[in-house]
């Protein structure tokens, strides 16, 4: 492991894992909406890497986890964020995707 810039460690290697073989992805939230839209860090990293993902036969299954205070009904999704399917929060969980 190393740190990366941010200082997070990750691993050495280069292994690339492709969306599809990923069945679930948890992703946290630092806001959110019942639509599945969703507010993150601002890098645009989960949009980028799962852009295709809803266009595959067995889409990864895109979970949010939050806090039920993080829920903002006034977060608008723009053209290139990808949605959530299911969000988990401490109170409740919302299912939001076409998944369900």
């Amino acid at each position: 492991m190393s740190q990366n810039k941010y200082g997070i460690l990750e691993p050495q290697n280069s292994l690339f894992v492709a969306a599809s073989d990923i069945d679930m992805c948890l992703m946290p939230l630092v806001g959110f909406n019942r639509q599945g839209d969703r507010l993150g860090m601002g890098g645009g990293y989960y949009d980028r890497y799962f852009a295709l993902n809803k266009k595959q036969k067995n889409p990864t299954l895109l979970a949010g986890i939050a806090f039920d205070f993080q829920e903002d009904d006034t977060i608008q999704a723009e053209s290139w964020d990808v949605g959530l399917d299911i969000i988990f929060t401490n109170k409740e969980v919302i299912y939001c995707g076409e998944k369900f």
